[in-house]
């Protein structure tokens, strides 16, 4: 028998397991930084207030900022996991699915979960080209 595959080596469903604990993960973050923290401390219409918000509750800033940061590094070995899991079915289907998160995480802008895996999906995304 030849040497075991990277994707072989683990179980799907151990690997499905460590995908939805981290997108659990990343819900909670998300939903902590967008959900209470800027609702509290965002003003629409009012710069200022937005201003002296932030300035009165520096800390609370300061854990929304570092939330939105670890629900993006969250995300990184989410996408690989998936991908791995798709790759299985069909690699453009994983490359579809998993290349738009990569690269748009990676670039600071983030789809919408009802686009993903639409547009920079195919055979030339990130991870496509790792394993070619």
């Amino acid at each position: 028998m030849g040497p075991i595959a990277d994707s072989e080596r683990y179980s799907p469903r151990h690997l499905a397991r460590i995908a939805g604990i981290l997108g659990l993960a990343g819900i909670a973050t998300g939903a902590f930084d967008i959900g209470y923290v800027q609702s509290t401390l965002i003003v629409a219409g009012s710069p200022a207030l937005t201003l002296h918000n932030i300035a009165a509750h520096q800390g609370l800033f300061r854990m929304g900022f570092s939330a939105h940061i670890i629900e993006l590094l969250i995300n990184i070995p989410g996408e690989v996991i998936a991908f791995y899991l798709f790759r299985r079915v069909n690699l453009p289907t994983g490359n579809r699915r998993d290349g738009p998160g990569l690269i748009h995480a990676r670039s600071g802008q983030r789809l919408c979960p009802a686009c993903r895996g639409v547009g920079a999906g195919g055979p030339f995304t990130f991870l496509g080209l790792l394993w070619r």
